[in-house]
């Protein structure tokens, strides 16, 4: 098949969907550098191109472009993947598809032409108006006589009670006083303690992702959860939280080794790459360590990574990012996503499953949407 030219204009094909920088609509911003080429891909019939891709392709562009958006990427990584997007026309189209799920783009390295997500900036104001809204609420809540163990568990008050807190569809960097770093994401709620003879952070609620250092004084490093304490051995490892009380928590590494300290299961040591469940949502199974999600972590990158996800188990992950209720019908509930979306949008990200995927959004309110068949 003849090549296409390079693109010199958008929207026309196949830039449509990844705005470049040249032609991406700016609000007070200065005028971005031109556009430069985009890389040249094979021309295919329009027919060809809504066809369905195979499942493996999808996975390695869903693949390079979490690569990419991770900040690390070298020049050999933008290189192999221009190479893996010329291989074959499937290649690009599956590129071009996971591209167009973001409205907010511009360049990455000119060679590439990559289109990556852009991340909103949390607003103070903002922050302030949901911490009222949350004050309010528990006065409502005391008025009723229904403050108790039930309400301890919730959101609002552990986001009160807690030293550090994230609002729904927040995420914040901490600096630790050591030099590490702690990340919360969504709904997240922790307390930094940290003494002469350890070094300690209380997850409340939420996830977060921690990159210890070295200490001189030599102190450990705990993370207490209510399912068990966590002891960090010179690492990167994320916790997440699920079902309150009585659910499951999820301990992801990614560098060193990270050891569950708990009375009833005794210590489990988890190496990099690695994840254990932990908690009474188990049911009785006992802790054992199996190959980390891959994709689990992207959030720090304002990224969900959806790899044929069940669009039950997709609107729960994305609802964790924004308030109110997002469902589906039971019919479609098992129908599976994959794309790599925006949590700095989810509304966007909603429409772009309607234009995707044989989907309508049936919006009541803001906070009251269903996701049903076309």
């Amino acid at each position: 098949m003849p090549r296409s030219p390079p693109n010199s204009a958008c929207p026309s094909a196949p830039c449509r969907s990844t705005w470049c920088a040249r032609c991406r609509p700016t609000t007070g911003s200065p005028t971005p550098p031109a556009c430069p080429p985009a890389m040249p891909a094979e021309r295919v019939p329009a027919a060809m191109d809504a066809a369905p891709i195979d499942e493996r392709i999808v996975d390695q562009a869903i693949g390079w472009l979490v690569r990419l958006q991770s900040g690390t990427a070298s020049a050999a990584d933008e290189t192999a993947c221009r190479q893996w997007r010329t291989a074959h026309p499937d290649h690009e189209r599956a590129w071009q598809r996971l591209a167009g799920f973001s409205r907010r783009v511009h360049a990455l390295p000119a060679q590439l032409a990559h289109a990556t997500l852009e991340e909103t900036q949390q607003r103070k104001a903002a922050q302030a108006g949901r911490r009222r809204t949350v004050l309010k609420s528990l006065a409502l809540f005391g008025a009723a006589g229904v403050l108790g163990w039930q309400a301890r568990d919730s959101g609002p008050w552990h986001r009160l009670a807690a030293q550090h807190a994230t609002a729904v569809g927040e995420r914040r960097r901490l600096q630790l006083a050591d030099g590490g770093t702690l990340l919360l994401n969504t709904d997240t709620a922790v307390d930094v303690r940290y003494a002469a003879g350890e070094r300690r952070i209380v997850l409340r609620r939420g996830e977060i992702l921690i990159e210890t250092m070295p200490d001189p004084a030599a102190r450990p490093f705990f993370v207490d959860t209510p399912h068990g304490r966590l002891q960090a051995l010179g690492t990167v490892f994320s916790v997440r939280l699920d079902g309150g009380g009585a659910g499951v928590a999820t301990l992801r590494v990614r560098q060193g080794t990270v050891a569950l300290r708990h009375a009833d299961v005794g210590d489990v040591r988890v190496d990099a790459g690695r994840q254990l469940l932990f908690g009474p949502g188990l049911g009785g199974r006992e802790p054992a360590p199996q190959p980390a999600d891959a994709d689990a972590e992207a959030w720090r990158d304002g990224l969900l990574v959806a790899r044929r996800m069940p669009l039950a188990g997709f609107l729960a992950e994305l609802g964790r990012y924004r308030p109110g209720v997002l469902r589906c019908d039971p019919e479609v509930a098992a129908m599976e996503i994959s794309g790599v979306f925006s949590l700095d949008d989810t509304g966007h990200a909603l429409q772009s499953l309607a234009q995707v995927f044989p989907l309508r959004i049936e919006q009541r309110t803001r906070y009251w949407v269903t996701v049903r068949g076309a």
